[in-house]
């Protein structure tokens, strides 16, 4: 099972966003008095998902088959169930299966001196830890969060520290992928690595753009789309069908490609580009 921590605020509630809930209890009060904040219909007491967000986090989960485990503070403020029907109602295309759990649940005087301490973050950390002792099922997993959880020692994290983007961020799509399928990332860029090694005709202008990216110089937007697009084109070849929005931009790629080929001890310089350094 593949699972996706995921915070809201900062993540999927955007700046834009926050305190839209204070007009929708202000409406629902008029219309129907006033009640307790529990009493309120769900959508009421939360504030609105960005909607680009919502669409993002639909391609990763239709693209991953990944479950969500709700790890926001607004897990305190609902039922599994009534998280459920927000989800629903804000278009996103799988329920949450689970909140991570509360670590004063399981670790009351840790918690407390935690809180004291303002180690917020830290405490997130141990909660997504707990949930995975838990599920040993799990085959991979990401969080992502606003709060800066890679600080704390948390492994799979993606930080979105722009409240303005959150998820939006340009390359966080990819990143989250990359987490979620390793291995299907990696036999991808094993095929394309093998075609730059032999300096296959299909990968020749990708060749150089890897080649200027080595030698540290800016690698410009048209060479990151012409990279991608040879990409593309080289699965394609090998009957690997995957959709170009889902194939990552060259900050991602190139790093990848030029990883892999050191591990493995393979050249993935022109001859060409060989012959002018010397």
């Amino acid at each position: 099972m593949k699972v996706i921590f995921l915070d809201h605020d900062g993540v999927m509630c955007l700046s834009q966003q926050w305190g839209g809930r204070s007009k929708k209890k202000s409406k629902w009060y008029k219309e129907n008095g006033f009640t307790e904040d529990h009493h309120l219909p769900v959508s009421t007491r939360f504030d609105n998902f960005d909607p680009k967000a919502v669409r993002i986090l639909n391609g990763i989960l239709e693209s991953t088959g990944a479950e969500i485990v709700v790890s926001s503070d607004w897990r305190f403020h609902c039922t599994l169930e009534e998280m459920k029907a927000l989800y629903k109602e804000y278009g996103i295309v799988k329920e949450p299966i689970d909140f991570t759990p509360r670590m004063r649940d399981f670790d009351e005087s840790g918690s407390s001196l935690f809180r004291w301490k303002g180690w917020v973050a830290r405490e997130r950390v141990v909660e997504i830890r707990k949930w995975l002792e838990l599920h040993p099922e799990v085959t991979a997993w990401v969080a992502v969060d606003d709060l800066q959880m890679g600080s704390q020692g948390l492994e799979n994290f993606i930080h979105t520290p722009s409240s303005i983007e959150g998820i939006k961020k340009s390359g966080t799509k990819d990143k989250i992928i990359q987490f979620l399928e390793p291995e299907k990332v990696e036999s991808e860029i094993h095929i394309f690595v093998q075609k730059l090694s032999n300096e296959a005709r299909e990968t020749k202008e990708a060749a150089m753009i890897v080649a200027k990216y080595i030698a540290g110089e800016k690698i410009t937007e048209e060479e990151g789309k012409a990279l991608k697009e040879q990409f593309y084109d080289v699965l394609k070849i090998a009957g690997i069908g995957i959709p170009f929005a889902l194939i990552p931009g060259s900050t991602i790629l190139l790093p990848l490609i030029v990883s892999f080929a050191k591990k493995r001890g393979i050249n993935i310089l022109p001859s060409s580009f060989e012959e002018k350094e010397k």
